[in-house]
């Protein structure tokens, strides 16, 4: 057993010996510029208000428009906190029992996959994103 061992350092021994004029020299180019396609989203809060007037349990309603894009969510936010995210397309049910008394920055984001095909792109990480704000008054 310790012949076999030997020989095999002996072996990767002389290997290494005979590698020392190599040197590493990449060729070529590891990076693709990508051209990002011509994308739109448009958010409409239903009666495109300036105010949004809150208690309980409140319908947030909007329409969406997704070009060159694929949709992937709707996230809403309270002074710029996230508060709720969902994949529907005209309405979310707000409960704002959760947030106290006040006047809010409320917004609307729509997130989308471009489909660039880069690295992002594949493990799903690479998104476009528009958003609308207005004022909600939470007076549960």
């Amino acid at each position: 057993m310790l012949r076999y061992f030997s020989f095999t350092i002996l072996f990767f021994l002389l290997q290494l010996l005979s590698c020392n004029d190599l040197t590493y020299n990449p060729d070529g180019k590891n990076e693709n510029n990508i051209t990002l396609p011509a994308w739109e989203i448009e958010i409409y809060l239903v009666n495109n208000p300036d105010t949004i007037e809150a208690s309980g349990t409140t319908s947030i309603n909007y329409s969406l428009s997704v070009r060159n894009a694929e949709f992937n969510r709707v996230e809403f936010y309270l002074n710029g906190i996230s508060i709720a995210q969902t994949t529907n397309t005209q309405t979310y049910e707000l409960n704002t029992l959760r947030f106290g008394n006040g006047i809010y920055n409320f917004t609307v984001s729509v997130w989308a996959y471009l489909g660039t095909g880069s690295m992002a792109d594949l493990f799903g990480k690479e998104f476009v994103r528009n958003s609308t704000e207005c004022i909600m008054v939470i007076n549960n």
